[in-house]
């Protein structure tokens, strides 16, 4: 992989050199670039052809789109989903006065009113929830309409046998959990939309309370809060470490709690709670638990023992060529909640097209592998990180404040995951522009990536006084840098990381 510096900005990152049509990653090179990215900047814009599925409308959707509006000469919004029941459920949440549903065979177009209100609440809906059609789907319709000469060449397993590609590769790190417990997902968000669903279908109106214990992903939390009751507080949040305060809360509002949600570790200061001390303050309350691995993968920690639920990302390690979206949902076995909730599971789950499980299953039996390799090249950079004059401070699993709570899940000793974040004394800018790694969103893929990630999804509150002072009061550096490390030896990354803190 070709150092940052020479990568353009909008560049498609992920399956081959120079990426594929259906690269998650996009490279955003320097500070200069972010910034331009998150404030829509025309020139930033008109480069990013490509990017993470759920927040960039990926531009054969958009070839899809308008085709089908030239075709039936549509005014309308339109909006490509996976399916009849997916557009029933965006319909629902838009709810907007004119508009229609059209089955197009593999996906369902839902045409809403063209106003700009449908259209940011399409996008918001399908963005937290993960229920549009994939780029492969689009492509497949481009090729059979003459619009693409032929789909991108790319390693698939046979469709066949995909899905079992997958599952068999993944039950060793799911156990006690057969088949029938194990959903896959369109997408790491739309496997947590299902669970939420779920849960609240069985917990009822009387308990519309969620806790959230520690700073979790930005999706998670704007679930929660747009599936809220107007009328109820939509979460609470806790530290990851305040055990008391959670004894307490759930001792007062317990029987009005659904779930908590948490990750293990968290995103991006590598927090773990004592999953065996939460599941023992919710045992006689009722209330669910949660759990997500993303950050360093099932292959690295094992939760399902100590939650109801188990939902994650398999876009990151799982698909390591960072081209593919999936998630997962898994129910304890063990817990009479998760079975009461398995029930509900499907009615809200969105399952990967055939094609993008065609395409994990061609990475996936590599996975366990890889995730052991950058395991320890991570140990390597952050014992070089925690003892240079230029870094102020590292945060990872393995870390003080909660490293014994992550030992206590850690499927070994060496299971460290590949993502860590540090702050240093020097300007972000400085110190981003001149790392010689891939600068971008997400993680978990074979080539090391580094993000400034508050600015990427807290962009907001960076750039005011009171968002900077409101991060730091949570615990978070505003101008942290968040590291997935790749597949690159680890002397190499060291040395880059030694010239751009010089």
């Amino acid at each position: 992989m070709p150092v940052s510096p020479a990568l353009p900005a909008g560049l498609p990152l992920g399956g081959l050199p120079g990426g594929t049509p259906h690269s998650v990653v996009c490279c955003l090179p320097r500070m200069r670039d972010v910034v331009g990215y998150e404030e829509r900047h025309a020139e930033t814009m008109a480069a990013v052809t490509v990017g993470y599925p759920r927040f960039v409308a990926h531009r054969y959707l958009a070839m899809v789109a308008a085709a089908l509006k030239a075709r039936e000469k549509w005014d309308w919004h339109v909006c490509l989903v996976a399916g009849q029941t997916e557009a029933d459920t965006l319909w629902d949440f838009v709810k907007p006065r004119s508009g229609l549903i059209q089955d197009e065979g593999d996906f369902t177009v839902v045409c809403l009113e063209n106003t700009r209100e449908n259209a940011g609440l399409a996008k918001s809906w399908l963005q937290h929830t993960g229920m549009a059609a994939s780029s492969r789907q689009a492509e497949a319709w481009l090729v059979s309409h003459g619009l693409l000469p032929a789909a991108h060449p790319e390693e698939r397993a046979p469709v066949e046998c995909a899905e079992a590609v997958v599952r068999e590769t993944l039950r060793p790190f799911l156990d006690p959990a057969s088949d029938r417990e194990i959903f896959l997902a369109r997408a790491g968000a739309n496997a947590f939309y299902a669970a939420y669903q779920a849960v609240s279908a069985v917990q009822g109106p009387k308990r519309p309370l969620w806790i959230q214990l520690g700073w979790l992903y930005l999706d998670t939390t704007c679930l929660l809060q747009k599936m809220a009751r107007p009328d109820v507080p939509p979460i609470l949040r806790l530290d990851v470490n305040d055990l008391a305060g959670l004894a307490d809360l759930l001792k007062r509002e317990g029987h009005r709690v659904a779930g908590i949600v948490l990750e293990a570790p968290t995103n991006p200061l590598l927090e773990t709670a004592d999953l065996a001390a939460v599941q023992q303050l919710t045992r006689d309350c009722g209330t669910f638990v949660i759990a997500d691995p993303s950050t360093v993968s099932v292959a690295s920690v094992n939760l399902l023992p100590f939650c109801d639920l188990l939902v994650s990302s398999l876009t990151k390690y799982t698909a390591f060529h960072g081209d593919v979206m999936a998630g997962l949902l898994v129910v304890n076995p063990e817990s009479s909640l998760g079975t009461a909730a398995r029930r509900h599971i499907a009615k809200h789950l969105t399952a990967p097209h055939p094609l993008d499980l065609a395409r994990l299953a061609a990475q996936i039996p590599r996975f366990p592998a890889m995730v052991k390799q950058v395991a320890e090249t991570t140990a390597r950079l952050v014992e070089f990180l925690s003892t240079h004059p230029a870094v102020a401070k590292v945060w990872w699993s393995g870390q003080e404040r909660t490293g014994n709570s992550y030992r206590q899940v850690a499927r070994s000793p060496q299971s460290h995951g590949g993502l860590f974040s540090f702050a240093f004394n020097k300007p972000l800018a400085e110190v981003h522009d001149r790392l010689d790694f891939v600068k971008g969103p997400s993680f978990g893929t074979e080539f090391s990536i580094v993000s400034p990630f508050l600015y990427l999804a807290h962009y907001d509150l960076v750039t005011t006084v009171e968002g900077r002072k409101y991060l730091k009061d949570n615990g978070l550096e505003p101008d942290l840098l968040r590291v997935s490390v790749g597949l690159e030896p680890a002397g190499v990354l060291i040395e880059r990381f030694r010239q751009a803190l010089a």
